[in-house]
């Protein structure tokens, strides 16, 4: 099966009004787990741990009161409320997942946009590395990262396992897969982003 197409949990599209219902979306963050396995499954492995992690701790909220909770709107404003309009652990999961899934959109939107006959897909990676989570880390965790880096698949390699390694089918029509869920991904990252500032929690805070 295509990675990103193929399966059942998949990002919905925002509604109108911007509220994510909590749960379908949770469950197509925890379906992307795997994606850092086909980057490298030891390399990548501290990424996946993390937004792993962030998953859990949104789950362990939306649980406590499936109906109070039932968007990410409701868990942002209601922890808000709650806490004397301070952020506790799940805004703070759903702040650290966004960037998660930031990184992957950039890494899925640098390959559709990368030039097909250059089959390194370590800038592709690099980048959105830099564009997006990079700053938020210690030198040190820097230094990590790019080295996993340099050991991602090569770029038809990984086209193919994104794509479910079906014999018969071009990396047109995966790049027009991936260009799909990069859309879909994308909204639901803006629409959290949205939130986050209504609520006076600033998405680009370090700590």
């Amino acid at each position: 099966m295509a990675f990103f197409t193929d399966y059942e949990h998949q990002f919905q599209e925002v509604p109108e009004d911007g509220n994510i219902e909590t749960w379908p979306f949770l469950l197509a963050s925890l379906r992307l787990l795997p994606f850092f396995d086909i980057l490298g499954p030891t390399t990548f492995a501290f990424a996946k741990a993390d937004v792993s992690g962030n998953i859990q701790k949104l789950t362990k909220k939306y649980e406590t009161d499936k109906e109070k909770y039932k968007t990410l709107t409701d868990i942002v404003e209601k922890e808000l409320e709650e806490n004397g309009g301070k952020p506790d652990y799940a805004v703070d999961a759903l702040l650290w997942l966004k960037r998660g899934l930031e990184y992957i959109r950039e890494m899925i939107r640098n390959t559709v946009m990368s030039d097909s006959g250059d089959n390194n897909l370590c800038p592709c990676i690099q980048k959105a590395y830099q564009d997006t989570i990079k700053k938020f880390h210690p030198w040190m965790l820097q230094k990590i990262i790019n080295l996993a880096i340099k050991a991602v698949p090569y770029r038809s390699d990984f086209l193919q396992t994104v794509g479910g390694n079906k014999p018969d089918q071009s990396e047109e029509q995966i790049i027009a897969d991936l260009k799909v869920f990069e859309s879909r991904l994308g909204a639901n990252i803006d629409a959290i982003n949205a939130l986050l500032q209504r609520t006076g929690q600033d998405p680009d805070k370090k700590a």
